[in-house]
């Protein structure tokens, strides 16, 4: 048996070459390609330019919800109960809203590597 790309003598039954690397029979290509997509996708898998900007709003509105909880709150101003009744809402809806958004993103990541996989298997047929 010779591999179809670098032509080496290889064993019988031999799922990839030796030499090269490459897949000796077409399953066992579809899972090299596979592989080598995966790796690919592995470096670009944040180039989602709206889950980007969707994922940076979500953590800037953590980090503000956090700064607004210790300007409304600053326990140096006083310890009256008006303060903190305004900046713990504050801080609780301001984290759990970011929080949404930022599994919102994550979401928009996921759908977009589904459609890369699909679109993928779609062209390879």
């Amino acid at each position: 048996m010779y591999c179809n790309n670098c032509k080496q003598d290889l064993p019988v039954d031999a799922p990839f070459c030796i030499h090269c690397g490459t897949a000796t029979n077409e399953e066992e290509t579809d899972v090299n390609s596979s592989i080598v997509l995966k790796s690919v996708e592995t470096g670009n898998q944040r180039k989602n330019t709206i889950g980007s900007i969707v994922f940076s709003i979500g953590i800037i509105e953590v980090i503000c919800s956090v700064i607004v909880f210790f300007i409304i709150g600053k326990p140096e101003m006083s310890y009256d109960d008006f303060d903190y009744m305004v900046a713990i809402p504050w801080l609780i809806i301001g984290t759990v809203s970011g929080f949404f958004t930022i599994a919102f993103a994550e979401i928009i990541f996921l759908l977009s590597e589904i459609k890369n996989k699909i679109s993928t298997k779609e062209t390879s047929r």
